[in-house]
C-alpha cells in the first residue's frame, strides 16, 4: 500500500506539472485565439466525459476489486469484457450525434457554428478517454498500480506535451492528442485481453450490473463537470471565444489542484472493495480514519501556505 501510494502521488504530481506546461506550450505555439480554442475544447471534453464513461471508472474498479477476492479471479475479468461492450455503444452513439449535429454542438460549446472543425478532435479525445478508463480502471481494480501509473504518465503527462512540437494548428494538436490516447489505451487494452478469456454468452448480467451501478453516479459526475464548464460556456456566448478560453483555463487550473488528493481515492476504492469482500470491516474503518487525518493535515498545511507565503505562480506566468 505504501509503495502504491508513493507511486501514485509521484504520477499525479507529474501529470499536474505536465498540465501546467501544456498551457504554457499552448500560449507559446498558438496565438491568443488558438489558446482559447484549445482551453475551451479541453474543458468541453471534461464536461462531456462523465456521460461517455457512464460511471465505469468507479463501477469497474469496485466490481473487479470485489470479485477478485470473492471469486478468486473467476469472474473479475468478465466485468472488463462487459465494460468494453458498454464503451463501444456509448462511443458509437456519441460519434453519431457529433457527426449529425456538429454545427449545433459547435454553437453550444464554442458560441458559433463556424467552429464545427473542432468537433471531430473533441470526439476523438472523448473516445481516447473512454478507452483509457477501461484499462486504467481494470488495473486499479486489480491494484496493479505500476501499470496504471505508467499509462497515466504516457497519456496525460507525455502525449499532450509531445503533440505541440511541429504542430501549430489547434485542430491538429487536439486531434493528435485524441489519436495518441486511443493508440496507447488500445495497446494497454490489448495486453489485458491477452490475459483474459473473451466471453460472449452470459455477459449480459455483468453489463446490467455495471450500468445500474454506473448510471446512478453519472448525475453527480456530470453536475460537477457542469459546475466547472458552464462558466466558460456562458462566457463564450456573452463575450466571445477569447474571454471564454481564459475562463476555461482558470477552471482547469482549479481542477489541477485536486492532484494533491487524487491518489487517496485512486488507491482507497479498490482496497476498500477488497476488504469489504473479505468481511474486514474494522480494517476499512482504520483506513478511513487514516485517510481523514492525512486529508485534514494536507488541507491545513495548504491553507497556512496560501496565507503565510507569497504565491509565485499566477495566470500571468503562463503568458510570459
Amino acid at each position: 500500500m505504501k509503495r502504491d501510494f508513493i507511486l501514485t502521488f509521484i504520477t499525479e504530481f507529474f501529470v499536474l506539472a505536465s498540465g501546467i506546461l501544456i498551457y504554457k506550450l499552448a500560449s507559446h505555439y498558438l496565438d491568443q485565439h488558438g489558446f482559447s480554442e484549445y482551453a475551451l475544447s479541453r474543458r468541453s471534453v471534461s464536461f462531456i466525459r462523465p456521460i461517455v464513461i457512464m460511471g465505469l471508472s468507479i463501477g469497474m474498479t469496485r466490481y473487479i476489486a470485489y470479485a477478485n477476492v470473492e471469486t478468486n479471479n473467476k469472474n473479475a475479468d468478465f466485468y472488463f469484457i462487459a465494460a468494453i461492450y458498454i464503451v463501444i455503444v456509448t462511443c458509437s452513439i456519441l460519434s453519431m450525434i457529433f457527426y449529425l449535429f456538429r454545427d449545433q454542438i459547435a454553437f453550444l460549446i464554442f458560441g458559433n457554428s463556424k467552429y464545427y472543425y473542432l468537433i471531430l478532435p473533441v470526439n476523438l479525445m472523448l473516445i481516447g478517454l473512454a478507452l483509457h478508463s477501461l484499462s486504467y480502471s481494470y488495473y486499479r481494480g486489480k491494484i496493479f498500480m505500476l501499470k496504471a501509473n505508467c499509462q497515466q504518465i504516457v497519456n496525460f503527462g507525455i502525449i499532450p506535451i509531445a503533440v505541440f512540437f511541429g504542430l501549430k494548428s489547434t485542430k491538429n494538436i487536439l486531434m493528435l492528442t485524441g489519436i495518441g490516447w486511443m493508440i496507447v489505451s488500445s495497446l494497454f487494452i490489448g495486453s489485458i485481453l491477452n490475459m483474459v478469456k473473451w466471453k460472449y454468452r452470459g455477459i449480459l448480467p455483468y453489463i446490467k450490473e455495471l450500468i445500474v451501478y454506473g448510471v446512478q453516479r453519472v448525475p453527480a459526475g456530470f453536475g460537477l463537470s457542469a459546475l466547472l464548464a458552464l462558466p466558460a460556456t456562458f462566457t463564450v456566448h456573452l463575450s466571445g471565444m477569447q474571454e471564454a478560453g481564459f475562463v476555461a483555463f482558470s477552471t482547469s487550473l482549479l481542477t489541477m489542484t485536486g492532484a494533491a488528493f487524487a491518489p487517496i481515492g485512486i488507491i482507497l476504492l479498490p482496497k476498500a472493495s477488497q476488504l469489504l469482500a473479505s468481511g474486514e470491516l474494522r480494517e476499512i474503518q482504520t483506513y478511513v480514519i487514516r485517510v481523514l487525518k492525512g486529508t485534514l493535515l494536507l488541507t491545513f498545511v495548504g491553507i497556512l501556505d496560501a496565507k503565510g507565503t507569497k504565491l509565485y505562480f499566477s495566470v500571468n506566468t503562463i503568458f510570459k
